[in-house]
């Protein structure tokens, strides 16, 4: 997906490129071999947030967006 960012003078100042794959057709053994999605339940974190309380803690947050931008693959991917 290629977008272009424009000034006040509608001059092209930068070309940004995002890579969209879709992963409907994909079959689990043949395509990939483990699914990963990192996600927490309401209530595990309400947990964890009531013992941190109770028992004086510091509570540190930290948001892990890119986490998987700069990571190495072990397989070749090939894409249309």
């Amino acid at each position: 997906m290629f977008k272009k960012k424009w000034n006040e003078e509608s001059k092209c100042t930068i070309y940004k490129a995002r890579l969209v794959a879709q992963g409907l057709s994909q079959k689990y053994g043949v395509d990939y071999d483990e699914i990963f999605a990192p996600v927490v339940k309401s209530v595990t974190l309400c947990l964890l947030l009531t013992i941190a309380t109770e028992k004086k803690l510091k509570i540190h947050h930290f948001d892990a967006k890119s986490a998987f931008l700069n990571g190495n693959l072990d397989e070749d991917i090939y894409m249309k």
